[in-house]
């Protein structure tokens, strides 16, 4: 039995989120009928992040145990067949059974897009359409001060967290990007993020860049946990997870099975 590491990217505009659903709409489920369809056995998968619905990813990491006889190479284009167009393989390598897609990781990045201007029918899925004006210098003041170590509580969408829910977690870079005139790009990188976690923080940005709220306002949330009215959720269609880091150890690290 091996162990097979999976980088994959996906349109989640169609998706319940990557989480498998009752309904089979969710990214894990396509993926475990496909991965089915070549093994001729269901095959449990291990995802890093479950992305919420409507969330896309350019970097989702997943992995499985298989006995497959033939090649890498060989089992991701068999595996590349039976995919939906919307759901493709970046890379599909052997690693050591001491791999978890999601324990093994050490820091994730999301990336969210808005648009100040008219979206082309062809980009509505990818972008946050907004038609009024910014200010790019204060949100990127105001994204520094979510930098480091903090209860993020207040930035959840839960209204009641478990006792073995740990809320404090490391954002080790927010930068908020312009990449073409109208266009803008949030990026977020930490060692963890809560249940909507980067769709709060991009709300709390968006509305202190309109002036709607107080920069001075967000240490006080963080330090107190108490989420505000204030806040709202940036819609999904804006959010990708990009990428996933792991420890070099055992990042792609060849399996070789002992005779």
């Amino acid at each position: 039995m091996n162990r097979y590491r999976v980088t994959c990217a996906y349109d989640g505009t169609d998706f319940q989120g990557w989480q498998s659903q009752p309904n089979g709409h969710g990214v894990q489920d396509v993926t475990e009928s496909s991965l089915q369809c070549i093994l001729g056995v269901f095959t449990r998968i291990h995802a890093c992040s479950r992305t919420d619905s409507g969330v896309h990813a350019r970097g989702q990491v997943f992995h499985f145990d298989a006995n497959w006889k033939h090649t890498e190479l060989a089992l991701k284009k068999a595996f590349s067949s039976k995919l939906p167009k919307t759901i493709i393989i970046i890379e599909l390598v052997l690693v050591s059974k001491d791999f978890h897609a999601r324990f093994s990781a050490i820091q994730k990045t999301y990336s969210y897009q808005i648009q100040q201007a008219p979206v082309s029918p062809f980009d509505q899925r990818w972008f946050w359409e907004m038609r009024h004006n910014l200010d790019v210098k204060k949100m990127a003041l105001a994204a520094s001060l979510f930098e480091g170590t903090f209860n993020f509580r207040a930035f959840s969408a839960k209204h009641r967290h478990t006792v073995r829910e740990n809320t404090v977690k490391t954002v080790s870079s927010l930068q908020v990007l312009r990449f073409n005139e109208n266009c803008l790009k949030i990026s977020i990188t930490g060692s963890g993020f809560l249940y909507k976690m980067v769709r709060i923080i991009v709300g709390v940005l968006v509305d202190v860049g309109a002036s709607r709220i107080a920069i001075e306002k967000i240490p006080s949330w963080l330090e107190l946990g108490l989420r505000s009215p204030k806040m709202f959720v940036a819609p999904a269609k804006g959010l990708f997870l990009d990428n996933i880091d792991y420890r070099q150890s055992i990042i792609i690290k060849k399996y070789f099975e002992k005779y």
